[in-house]
């Protein structure tokens, strides 16, 4: 009979540290997901426009070549994309790196 409550109790013990676990863990996703919107999202408060993050393909915040910040994440999108298909494992081309 003891040993059975032990065991009850260990039960209970992992439980309670595995769901206590559970809910840090997606704390910190939540904490991982605010912090990177709030630094993405500072570039549509300077002067960046949805459009224009998806159709230029430029990328200069500091405005060195043209004098007025452009952020144009076209170029990004559009090779990652690029690279995640062609380095599928079910990819008909075999990949880019094979």
């Amino acid at each position: 009979m003891q040993y059975s409550q032990r065991g009850r109790l260990a039960d209970q013990i992992a439980r309670v540290v595995c769901f206590l676990c559970a809910i840090l863990l997606v704390g910190v996703i939540i904490a991982v997901f605010v912090f990177i919107g709030s630094k993405s999202f500072k570039i549509f408060s300077e002067g960046a426009n949805v459009k224009t993050f998806f159709t230029v393909d430029n990328w200069d915040p500091t405005g060195a070549n043209t004098g007025t910040p452009v952020y144009g994440g076209f170029g990004l999108i559009l090779g990652s994309i690029v690279i995640t298909h062609s380095d599928s494992p079910g990819s008909a081309h075999g990949g880019l790196l094979h």
